[in-house]
């Protein structure tokens, strides 16, 4: 990916991140860079599995650290951390993604040139669990999709989870318990053991 800086900015090393973040915040794009470098790879792993497209989630990327940049000065530390607040940024770039995608579906190109793809047993057996994995999991209502991918994918805390989708910490230990049971449910409903 292009898009990442390879090369650490110079910064204090004797500086701690919080006081990076508050020199972000009156402005320092150096201290930005470090947020940027800290954070792009996580967020973007984190859109990229939402979004349809490398190229949409490289541009949602762009649009989220935008965002970020320009609300920083107005950033509370005390109201969460910061990796909550931008994976809230995130979220709603992805729910503008699909909201204006929605009014506006894109063109699909049919090729005729499609070639024929052979698998060994073993590899299409593989790709078929995997994708009976992938529609059970898609079968859950979209909170309990996103509550389990911050939970277990993203690794946030319940409170981290709990700020970026604006619930209470009860709220989402609840959805994530009953998430985890539908799963449960439906691995039992469809897997003779």
């Amino acid at each position: 990916m292009k898009h990442f800086r390879k090369k650490s900015v110079m910064l204090d090393v004797t500086m701690n991140f919080k006081e990076i973040v508050e020199k972000a915040k009156s402005g320092n794009s150096q201290a930005f860079a470090r947020i940027y470098d800290v954070y792009a790879q996580r967020i973007y792993c984190y859109i990229r599995r939402k979004l349809p497209s490398q190229q949409q989630a490289e541009d949602a990327l762009q649009e989220i650290f935008l965002k970020a940049w320009k609300g920083l000065p107005n950033f509370q530390p005390k109201k969460g951390g910061l990796t909550p607040w931008l994976y809230r940024i995130a979220t709603n770039q992805i729910n503008d993604f699909y909201r204006v995608s929605a009014r506006k579906p894109e063109p699909i190109e049919l090729s005729d040139e499609i070639e024929p793809v052979y698998f060994q047993t073993s590899e299409l057996e593989s790709t078929l669990l995997s994708e009976t994995a992938k529609q059970w999991f898609l079968s859950l209502p979209d909170l309990y999709r996103q509550v389990l991918v911050l939970r277990f994918e993203e690794d946030l805390s319940i409170k981290e989870t709990a700020k970026v989708l604006n619930k209470t910490n009860l709220a989402i230990r609840l959805i994530q318990y009953r998430a985890l049971k539908k799963i449960r449910d439906i691995i039992k409903k469809n897997v003779q053991i």
